[in-house]
């Protein structure tokens, strides 16, 4: 007995599969209840025209829903200006990241150089809303606030253990101004600041996790504060160090 399958209003591709079930002998549908109740979670919806064709749409509650998700995920990633939403222009290794990040087992560091005001942070900062929009959790820190705040809780170990975890579990985490107001090496400051630093990134190292690291030092320089850091950073890094103006005039002076 042929079932007819012209219909009027919405349908969705769960609901026609359930009409058919019976015939193809399939297993009963067990619901699930985080899928959207609109379309079932296929993110479409779909409708008959007149002429009984079969017209898809995007269905309207998930877009809703997405737009939400994506303006509470801004809010809490801690992205300078986040509220601004996208729209500046990627610089070429940048862009190519962006496109690369949700390839599956994508664990690539990014390093961002360059004199002041050249662009780093801003670059960092589009990149990490790019990540969100496509569905990433990411966490965007000043690196000496940090690391300052992982100083002072450092006795404290549950608040020290939540930051850890945070920064762990994010699936982006942007540093900016990596190693900018590092303590000279014969400070009291140092070696607190040293540790906590070297714990981060091991980190994101062990767990073979994306990082982005936006820095005036050189390489040289990473490598004088530590060596096994530098080569930590290379090997991950895989070629993605991208210097940002060159011959750049900082742009807060013009």
């Amino acid at each position: 007995m042929a079932t007819s399958m012209v219909s009027t209003g919405t349908t969705s591709i769960k609901e026609l599969v359930e009409r058919l079930r019976p015939t193809l002998m399939m297993e009963p549908h067990k619901e699930d209840v985080n899928a959207c109740p609109e379309c079932g979670g296929d993110g479409y919806v779909y409708r008959r025209d007149s002429a009984g064709r079969l017209l898809a749409s995007h269905c309207p509650v998930c877009r809703g829903l997405e737009k939400a998700r994506v303006k509470t995920a801004l809010k809490l990633s801690g992205i300078p200006n986040a509220g601004d939403g996208c729209g500046i222009e990627l610089a070429r290794g940048v862009a190519d990241y962006a496109r690369e990040f949700k390839r599956l087992g994508f664990s690539d560091w990014l390093v961002l150089t360059g004199k002041p005001g050249t662009g780093k942070t801003t670059q960092a900062a589009e990149l990490a809303k790019r990540i969100i929009t496509k569905g990433g959790n990411v966490r965007f820190y000043n690196a000496f606030n940090l690391t300052r705040r992982l100083i002072a809780n450092r006795k404290r170990a549950e608040d020290y253990y939540a930051a850890f975890d945070e920064f762990r579990e994010a699936d982006l985490v942007v540093l900016d101004d990596f190693l900018k107001s590092a303590p000279a090496r014969n400070s009291f400051d140092f070696n607190d600041f040293y540790t906590v630093t070297c714990e981060l990134l091991w980190t994101r190292y062990d767990d073979r996790k994306p990082l982005v690291i936006t820095t005036q030092k050189t390489f040289n320089d990473v490598a004088l504060f530590d060596s096994a850091l530098a080569s930590r950073i290379a090997e991950m890094g895989k070629g993605r160090f991208i210097t940002l103006g060159r011959n750049a005039t900082n742009y807060r002076l013009r």
